[in-house]
């Protein structure tokens, strides 16, 4: 009966710290990460991107060797 006791305790504590590592800020883009088209507000630093980077799209299928579909305005 104690291990059980034990064995539950380690797995409540496991289980209500994993949320607060894990979680990271919803607006923060990793390097290779998704973005949905429209988001705003964004934290782009992770991807590596420096001033005068372009941000591209490859559509479905595409890959970082092909050509992208789509590029951002310059407005």
């Amino acid at each position: 009966m104690k291990h059980s006791t034990v064995y539950a305790a380690i797995l409540l504590i496991g289980l209500l710290s994993a949320p607060t590592t894990v979680m990271a800020a919803m607006n923060t883009v990793p390097r290779a990460g998704i973005v949905f088209l429209g988001e705003q507000g964004l934290d782009i630093t992770a991807t590596g991107a420096t001033s005068g980077s372009q941000i591209v799209w490859y559509g479905p299928g595409g890959s970082q060797t092909s050509v992208p579909a789509s590029t951002p305005d310059s407005r």
